[in-house]
């Protein structure tokens, strides 16, 4: 999480603990292994106002049209919160 909010840029956290898998497990659905920790910008210039945790489809392929329909989703989050304040 520093990482992420020092840079303002995504980090792939490659392993998830057996715990937070387990909570995110269902009958017949497997759970993500991965995730995806993304900024959710605040005012320009300043430090994120928070952060969106995806976990990863263990089916998909993590590739760049994935990367990159996730930090769209970040930045339209981004976007709504900075118009309702």
């Amino acid at each position: 999480v520093r990482e992420m909010l020092s840079v303002h840029r995504s980090v792939l956290l490659p392993s998830l603990s057996p715990r937070l898998r387990s909570a995110l497990a269902s009958e017949g659905v497997m759970a993500p292994t991965r995730a995806m920790l993304l900024p959710v910008e605040g005012e320009p210039n300043g430090p994120p106002m928070g952060f969106l945790m995806v976990g990863l489809s263990p089916r998909l392929e993590f590739d760049d049209k994935y990367r990159g329909f996730l930090q769209l989703v970040s930045g339209h989050l981004s976007t709504a919160f900075a118009h309702a304040r």
